[in-house]
């Protein structure tokens, strides 16, 4: 989950919870709180960018065939 209007919108606010008549922000924050590993509702999208810069530079030419996850844990949460 990446802090943009792909997650910030009418429909996903309503599927993390279907148990409020008009949720919030708030409402996925909390929900997706107690997805994380990590105690974060969601990755901020610069941390993509860093990945990305990361994986463009010299520091990663050794790295191959990686499928790098950026998303504070809910994976393995």
């Amino acid at each position: 989950m990446v802090d943009t209007p792909m997650i910030h919108n009418e429909f996903m606010y309503r599927r993390a919870r279907p148990d409020l008549d008009n949720p919030g922000r708030d409402d996925l924050a909390a929900a997706s709180l107690s997805r994380m590993a990590l105690p974060v509702p969601w990755v901020d999208p610069v941390e993509i960018s860093h990945a990305v810069v990361f994986l463009a530079s010299e520091e990663s030419r050794y790295v191959t065939g990686l499928a790098m996850t950026v998303d504070a844990g809910i994976s393995i949460a």
